[in-house]
């Protein structure tokens, strides 16, 4: 068996999405212009903006008598039931299995908004275990993140490789522990000079075809 570590979003399943969703109810429920998504999408930073720094924010923005607090817990209580994930992903986890693959998901973020996430999608069903940031007390790029990753699940960095679409935390991560990789494309080009990914696709689904059985 071999270790195959997974980023959650926009890897495994469609973050940006989600929040784009959560927002349009947001400003439809306050009755707010449509456009203002596209600004709250914008102070999203794709998922990478300080959380509490985003919810503040769109506290201020929208005056709201809300804490921002209250914000995010409204986010976090509705995103499970918005996210969502490619078609095959699952079936091609299993398959993965079958190869001899054991996949665990390393995640930056809190636990309390990403293990919600990942089950909402059955995730937890084919998934070996999860590492999230904030309760393994490292993240994602230090190579100290898979080393609780390979420590949980009893397997070795060595012959292990990583799969996300960041090119700075996930394939960073991944070169900065010694591992292969696979980036998750999103139709952008890789111009990180210090270092590349060893294949890049467009899915989870392509990225397990590419990289096929482990290593004997």
């Amino acid at each position: 068996m071999a270790l195959l570590c997974l980023d959650l979003d926009n890897t495994l399943i469609n973050r940006t999405g989600a929040f784009r969703l959560w927002a349009s109810g947001f400003v439809d429920r306050l009755g707010l212009d449509p456009h203002e998504v596209g600004w709250m999408m914008e102070m999203d930073l794709d998922g990478f903006a300080r959380r509490s720094a985003v919810f503040e924010a769109i506290r201020v923005h929208f005056n709201l008598d809300e804490t921002a607090a209250d914000v995010m817990a409204d986010y976090r209580a509705r995103v499970p039931e918005l996210v969502t994930m490619p078609p095959h992903t699952l079936d091609a986890l299993h398959a993965a299995k079958a190869r001899g693959w054991r996949p665990w998901l390393v995640s930056n973020g809190e636990a309390g908004t990403q293990v919600p996430k990942l089950t909402a999608v059955g995730l937890d069903r084919v998934l070996d275990g999860w590492v999230v940031s904030d309760e393994a007390g490292v993240a994602k790029p230090s190579e100290a993140i898979f080393d609780v990753c390979a420590q949980r699940s009893g397997e070795r960095l060595e012959g292990a490789w990583m799969i996300g679409d960041n090119g700075h935390i996930d394939i960073g991560g991944a070169h900065n522990a010694g591992m292969c990789s696979v980036w998750i494309h999103r139709n952008r080009s890789w111009e990180e000079p210090r270092y590349a990914p060893t294949f890049q696709a467009a899915s989870v689904t392509d990225a397990l075809e590419l990289i096929g059985a482990p290593s004997p």
